[in-house]
C-alpha cells in the first residue's frame, strides 16, 4: 500500500483529491482561479465539505468561468443564496465574484495572472521539490500575498494563500513519506516545466 500525507486518509473524496490533484503543478488562469475560489470557500469550514459541495459550487458559480462570474448581479448571488446545495455564505460568494471581477482585469495585461504568479514563484530557490527551504516558502507566501492584495483579490490572508499555493502545485508540500511528492518532483522535472 502506498503512503499518503496523513490528511488524505479521512475519507475517499480527500484520498482522490489528493492523488489525483493536489499539489500538481496548474498552468491555465482558469483552473488557478477554480482552486482560489475553492480556497475561499473553504475558510472556516473542512476541505471534505468543500470537495462534497464542489459539483454544486461549479453549477451555481458558472463552472468558476472568469468572465461569466464577473458579470453576475446582485440577483445572481442573491439566487445562490436560496440554493441547499450551495454553501450559503453571502460574503464568501461576494468575494469569488468580485475576485473574478479583479482576475480578469488581471487578464488584459500583457502577462496573465498564472504567468505572474509562476515567476514570482521562479524568483524564489523552490524548485519544486519539498519546500524544506523555510525562508523561501514564506518569503514567496508573503510575495503572493501582496500581490493578491494589490489585485484587489479578496477573502484571503496568508492561510488562504499558502493552501491555494500548495494545492496549485507552487509548492510541493507532500509530507516526505507521501508516494506523491516524489512523483510529482519527477513530473516536473523530466518536462521541465516549472
Amino acid at each position: 500500500m502506498q503512503q499518503r500525507c496523513g490528511w488524505a486518509d479521512r475519507n475517499e473524496l480527500v484520498m482522490n483529491y489528493h492523488d489525483s490533484e493536489w499539489g500538481v503543478p496548474v498552468y491555465e488562469d482558469q483552473l488557478l482561479f477554480e482552486l482560489l475560489s475553492l480556497e475561499v470557500f473553504q475558510a472556516g469550514l473542512t476541505w471534505s465539505l468543500i470537495l462534497s459541495r464542489r459539483s454544486a459550487l461549479k453549477k451555481g458559480l458558472a463552472n468558476f468561468d472568469i468572465d461569466q462570474l464577473a458579470g453576475f448581479s446582485i440577483a445572481d448571488t442573491q439566487l445562490l443564496l436560496t440554493d441547499p446545495a450551495m454553501i450559503r455564505n453571502r460574503r464568501k460568494i461576494e468575494n469569488v465574484v468580485h475576485n473574478a471581477r479583479q482576475w480578469q482585469q488581471q487578464q488584459l495585461g500583457e502577462v496573465s495572472p498564472a504567468e505572474q504568479l509562476w515567476a514570482l514563484q521562479r524568483q524564489q530557490p523552490l524548485g519544486l521539490e519539498k519546500a524544506r527551504n523555510n525562508l523561501a516558502k514564506y518569503t514567496f507566501i508573503k510575495q503572493t500575498t501582496a500581490l493578491f492584495y494589490e489585485w484587489g483579490i479578496k477573502g484571503v490572508g496568508p492561510k488562504t494563500i499558502t493552501s491555494f499555493l500548495q494545492a496549485a502545485g507552487f509548492i510541493n508540500d507532500h509530507e516526505d513519506n507521501c508516494y506523491r511528492q516524489k512523483e510529482i518532483y519527477l513530473s516536473v522535472h523530466t518536462t521541465g516545466r516549472i
